[in-house]
């Protein structure tokens, strides 16, 4: 329990600092799972963590925990331009897929394309945004 109060008011001070200066905070620390369920994460916010339960990397989707790919076997970046949604990224989509829009990590309910290698995305792009794809 010490451990979980130290960690969270770790968190907050980062939050806090990251609210003053306006910069975007990728939280990566290492907890259990019971640890981790006790976590509320708010809108917005990108969370990664290393789950010394399972052993594994994960990071929250917006809805819920989800254990990423043991590797990253490949990685396209590129630049949008307006209303670009449909997007070849040279390698096949799987569940595990991260895409990064503009640094923030897209829910899984706000693109598809698993199995085949072109991403929809459901958003609203403009030209000069970024967009990045790790599997």
């Amino acid at each position: 329990m010490k451990k979980l109060l130290i960690i969270m008011a770790f968190l907050f001070s980062c939050s806090a600092f990251a609210q003053k200066h306006k910069v975007d905070v990728v939280k990566y620390v290492h907890m259990t799972t019971a640890e981790r369920d006790a976590l509320v994460v708010s809108a917005g916010e990108s969370w990664e963590i290393f789950n010394v339960t399972t052993g594994k990397k994960e990071y929250h989707d917006g809805a819920s925990w989800v254990a990423l790919a043991a590797s990253t076997d490949a990685i396209f970046e590129t630049e949008l331009t307006d209303a670009q949604n449909n997007i070849d990224v040279g390698f096949n989509l799987i569940s595990t897929s991260l895409i990064y829009y503009n640094g923030k990590i897209v829910p899984n309910n706000r693109w598809s394309g698993e199995g085949t290698q072109i991403l929809n995305l459901s958003l609203d792009t403009k030209q000069y945004d970024n967009l990045t794809v790790k599997n």
